[in-house]
């Protein structure tokens, strides 16, 4: 099941954390960087956070979320998580079609991930997104931008 998560009640704004550091610690190994930012937030951070987060839960237990920002017709996902026990379950192809779902009046998706994130790449092009760039981040860590539009 998805829903909203309400992150501005510290126990979730927690049990997003709790999710989010191991499946973070997964991305940094494929990337070869641990600098990544979501691997540096706190509970606090995620309660201030502007985002939007739909979680998908497995009998009642949180095991993946979507974080994101609208801007008129623009939607940026900020993180597609996925606790690393539940990974290849279909939970983030699940995740991002909710997104869709919600956001019936956008034209336009964004979204980064590490160039060296293959499974997340892979995902986002079966969801139709074009690269459109790439960013150095660190030394020889990159970042390649996606973009989608309906």
């Amino acid at each position: 099941m998805i829903k909203n998560i309400d992150t501005k009640m510290f126990s979730n704004a927690f049990g997003v954390l709790k999710i989010q550091a191991p499946s973070y610690r997964v991305e940094g190994t494929l990337m070869g960087f641990y600098g990544i930012p979501a691997m540096k937030e706190t509970v606090e951070s995620i309660l201030n956070s502007k985002d939007t987060y739909e979680g998908f839960y497995e009998n009642n237990q949180l095991t993946g979320f979507i974080a994101f920002n609208t801007n008129s017709d623009t939607v940026e996902i900020t993180k597609l998580v996925v606790n690393p026990p539940h990974f290849r379950k279909g939970i983030a192809t699940q995740l991002i079609q909710h997104l869709f779902e919600i956001n019936p009046e956008a034209k336009w998706y964004k979204v980064s991930t590490g160039t060296k994130n293959t499974p997340a790449i892979t995902l986002y092009n079966k969801f139709g997104f074009q690269q459109v760039g790439q960013k150095e981040v660190a030394t020889s860590v990159f970042i390649t931008q996606f973009e989608k539009t309906v």
